[in-house]
């Protein structure tokens, strides 16, 4: 992945206005998600594992 790239993914429940009201909210209140990346050759299961 390119340096500073960044993704949001959503779901069906709520739209735009809700979905940026989340965004808002965890933004003013230092909430942000936790990300591992792992490498293609690391399987699935051993992710979950994790978890």
């Amino acid at each position: 992945m390119a340096e500073g790239n960044r993704k949001v993914f959503g779901s069906q429940i709520g739209g735009i206005k809700e979905t940026q009201e989340m965004l808002d909210y965890s933004i003013k209140n230092n909430i942000y998600p936790e990300v591992e990346i792992i490498l293609l050759r690391q399987s699935i299961e051993d992710a979950y594992k994790k978890c």
